[in-house]
């Protein structure tokens, strides 16, 4: 992920970014904010509740849902976090 968002800031240099991140997975969550954070970009915290539609099963219908998760997660506020401890 670290190297997602390398590339996304070499192709949005001079704004402001914010990369939203889930308060899911603490141990991950917690990972990539502080490698984030390194890189000088804001992170926010935000509550997923509710993000992930019901997709029912079938082909794929884990990475679909997962990829509906992540718009729902960028779209909404969250809180601006510093560094977290592991």
């Amino acid at each position: 992920m670290p190297g997602l968002v390398r590339k996304i800031l070499e192709n949005y240099t001079g704004k402001d970014i914010v990369i939203r991140i889930g308060n899911g997975a603490r141990l991950v969550g917690t990972r990539l904010i502080n490698s984030i954070l390194d890189m000088g970009v804001n992170v926010e915290v935000v509550d997923e509740t509710g993000t992930s539609p019901s997709m029912g099963s079938g082909l794929h219908s884990f990475e679909v849902s997962d990829i509906i998760a992540a718009i729902n997660i960028a779209r909404l506020k969250g809180n601006m976090v510093g560094k977290q401890e592991v």
